[in-house]
């Protein structure tokens, strides 16, 4: 696989997982309008989280991700690493999401993100490109 190709593969995941996150503020659905009211009236009244736990969760989770990203477009290795760590450690906040309420096509474009995601983990540890990591190859080399 050639360093082009990857890079486009990076780029495509990364803008599956935008697109999956807002399409529903783009593209409302009355169906999800509906499940999430009625969702609502199910759940007991959550308190408001306060703006700094906010920013303490999601501030520094964006700040990997985007250095992640940079870093698996540069082939550094840091960036493979810091990849498989986000990768791993967004297991556990499924745990507590709570039930979401998504339309069918923001649910195809996360699903493709989350396979793409895990294709470019594959593609970082086991496959020919995985030597551009290491910083010691010839970047003509890897094809």
């Amino acid at each position: 696989m050639s360093d082009t190709n990857f890079r486009f593969i990076v780029v495509c995941v990364a803008l599956l997982a935008i697109v999956g996150g807002v399409i529903d503020l783009i593209m409302p659905s009355e169906v999800v309008k509906m499940g999430t009211s009625y969702m609502d009236t199910l759940q007991p009244e959550l308190e408001e989280v306060p703006l700094w736990q906010l920013l303490l969760v999601v501030l520094p989770s964006t700040i990997v991700t985007i250095a992640s990203f940079i870093g698996l477009l540069l082939f550094k290795r840091w960036g493979r690493t810091l990849y498989l760590i986000g990768f791993v450690l967004s297991i556990p906040i499924y745990c507590y999401s709570g039930v979401l309420v998504v339309g069918p096509l923001a649910q195809v474009f996360m699903d493709f993100s989350a396979y793409g995601s895990g294709f470019i983990l594959a593609l970082c540890y086991f496959s020919p490109i995985s030597v551009r990591f290491s910083g010691k190859v010839d970047t003509d080399s890897v094809e």
